[in-house]
């Protein structure tokens, strides 16, 4: 399971519902056309779309995020693994366990902070989100899923989970790496 860049707090709540490849698309790239190695390739997928949205500290497919803080957040809380499509709910939870709803923020022009209005305190304060570019493979960036299908093929050949990422592959990730200062 991915440690999620280390972000202290960062809890993948629902994972995407579908991968950004189809097996048959990933199959037809890769030349294979017996279904005996179906379930290798299908994890292969998986584990590049992890190893790729890692990499791009990005989401791909709509997935559920929580970002959990100790006792209060700061005024602007920065969303990682965006792109953020919504902010679902900024939860309270007080140290009996009761949970209050927070409603007095907004999402920055660009989607990816929350500025909160008021301060929330309590014993801990989340921000649950949806991120990635959609629901269906349609909406993942083209170049995305080249590289994907680029490091499938190369696992894939060598029969390794190595998850370093060969120039021509992340070139095609860098342009939608997330950089913070």
């Amino acid at each position: 399971m991915p440690d999620y860049d280390h972000i202290p707090g960062l809890t993948l709540v629902t994972p995407p519902s579908i991968e950004p490849l189809s097996l048959s698309e990933t199959k037809l790239y890769l030349r294979v056309s017996t279904t005996s190695e179906d379930s290798l390739i299908t994890g292969l997928i998986t584990a590049a779309r992890e190893i790729a949205e890692s990499y791009t500290k990005r989401s791909f497919i709509t997935q559920t995020w929580m970002l959990s803080y100790d006792h209060f957040v700061p005024r602007k809380v920065f969303l990682p693994r965006g792109p953020v499509q919504s902010v679902t709910s900024v939860n309270i939870v007080h140290r009996d366990s009761s949970v209050q709803s927070f409603t007095s923020y907004y999402v920055s022009a660009l989607g990816d902070v929350v500025v909160f209005d008021a301060i929330p305190l309590g014993h801990e304060i989340q921000v649950t989100y949806q991120a990635g570019y959609g629901a269906a493979e349609t909406n993942v960036p083209q170049p995305l899923l080249t590289g994907m299908l680029s490091h499938i093929a190369d696992m894939y050949e060598n029969r390794s989970m190595s998850v370093s990422l060969k120039d021509p592959i992340t070139a095609l990730y860098d342009q939608y790496k997330v950089m913070r200062i």
